[in-house]
């Protein structure tokens, strides 16, 4: 979108010489910013659809859970009372997961182990459709970047100059 506004400014040998238009890059800008909140919101509610919504209209939430989450939520729940991995219970992995999983193994004492795990299988779920959000972000970014590297900069008329954004 085009606005035909021009900005001139006097420069030092006293000719007012037209810079890029103000209006134009701060309408681009606009543009940009909406169409990036729109792609990153769609890719975070599509991953969250694709991760808990069909879980949950196929009812897998509150099922049988696998091994390996078993381990994980029974070693969180040994944490919880007071237990070291390693020390007072064989546990053969990280404890990074240990420790994300305390919230939920707390929750498991006022409720039951199914329900505070199909709790946390759905905050993860969420947390990795913000992680494709932010990926989404991160690409989003970087085509802006190649296409401003690409064209010729408008703030100076050099290829590459170091402005983050040219348009």
């Amino acid at each position: 979108m085009s606005v035909g506004v021009a900005v001139y400014r006097e420069t030092s040998d006293g000719v007012d010489r037209q810079v890029a238009g103000t209006a134009d890059r701060q309408i681009s800008n606009t543009v940009d910013r909406r169409i990036a909140i729109v792609v990153v919101a769609s890719v975070v509610v599509l991953a969250a659809t694709i991760r808990v919504g069909f879980a949950w209209a196929k009812g897998l939430l509150g099922s049988s859970f696998g091994f390996d989450e078993s381990v994980y939520f029974l070693g969180a729940q040994h944490v919880v009372a007071g237990e070291f991995p390693y020390r007072d219970f064989v546990f053969v992995h990280p404890p990074g997961m240990l420790l994300a999983l305390t919230p939920f193994a707390w929750l498991a004492e006022l409720t039951t182990d199914s329900a505070a795990m199909a709790v946390a299988k759905v905050v993860f779920g969420l947390l990795g459709a913000a992680c494709a959000g932010l990926v989404a972000w991160l690409l989003l970014r970087s085509a802006w970047s190649r296409r401003c590297s690409a064209a010729a900069c408008t703030r100076c008329g050099r290829r590459r100059c170091g402005a983050r954004r040219c348009s």
